[in-house]
């Protein structure tokens, strides 16, 4: 049910950044707030982004933490242009995961 609801999680991000929503792309993050050192306007920057979970770790002291390792494709003008793997530090927070950090 976790990796469900974590794929779900970055479907919704890749598609806020398709459509340059910003209220939707927030939506994923803790307390719809902005990550420090991960901007949004950086994703917005790109055409879209495809996102794909690689690995899931849940926390064993905090029931409801979580770690993603996601890999990123990046589009540009809809071209790929690079790719990236982050690390995300996710909350299960009213039974959803809403990301709070980003590891780069």
């Amino acid at each position: 049910m976790p990796k469900k609801l974590i794929n779900a999680l970055f479907q919704k991000r890749d598609k806020a950044v398709a459509k340059k929503d910003k209220k939707l792309f927030l939506s994923t993050q803790l307390k719809n707030l902005e990550i420090k050192n991960s901007y949004s306007t950086g994703y917005f920057k790109l055409s879209k982004i495809k996102s794909k979970v690689l690995h899931l770790d849940k926390d064993d002291k905090k029931n409801n933490s979580w770690i993603a390792f996601v890999k990123e494709e990046y589009y540009q003008n809809d071209k790929f242009s690079h790719k990236g793997y982050l690390m995300y530090k996710l909350i299960k927070d009213n039974n959803r995961f809403v990301v709070h950090d980003i590891v780069w």
